[in-house]
Order: structure tokens, then sequence, then C-alpha cells
């Protein structure tokens, strides 16, 4: 039993990987529709939170990022 609850959370871990705000929504709505299924599974609460976070990393990085990817490639030009 375990191991089949193991699977299920590894099944529904990657088929919720979500990487922009569209997909991030839409979990949110999977999750409102379906919450009476839902709820009884924390790996969808889990994935939401991460998404989530994962994005706002995005948001405050991404810039900082880019400026020093590019001023990395200019030196080894």
């Amino acid at each position: 039993m375990k191991e089949q609850q193991n699977f299920l959370r590894r099944i529904i871990s990657s088929s919720t990987s979500v990487s922009n705000e569209r997909q991030v929504a839409q979990l949110e709505a999977f999750i409102k529709k379906y919450r009476k299924d839902t709820t009884k599974l924390d790996v969808f609460g889990q994935q939401l939170e991460e998404s989530r976070t994962a994005k706002l990393w995005r948001d405050r990085n991404l810039k900082t990022l880019s400026e020093w990817f590019r001023k990395q490639n200019m030196k080894s030009v």
C-alpha cells in the first residue's frame, strides 16, 4: 500500500509541475474544482506552493541573472 501511495504521489507531482503563471492558475483552478478529492492528498498543495515559490524567485532574480550572464558572455569574447 505504501508503494502505491508513493507511486501516486510521484505521478501527481510530475503531472502538476508548472513553470509559468498561466499553469499556476490552471493548477489552482483544478484544485478548487476538485477540492473534495485534492484535499485528501497534500501533494497538490505542495506542488502549488513550490510553483508559486519558483515563480517568485524567477520574478525577483531573472533580470540580475540575465545581466550577469550577459557580462560573463562579453568577457569571453
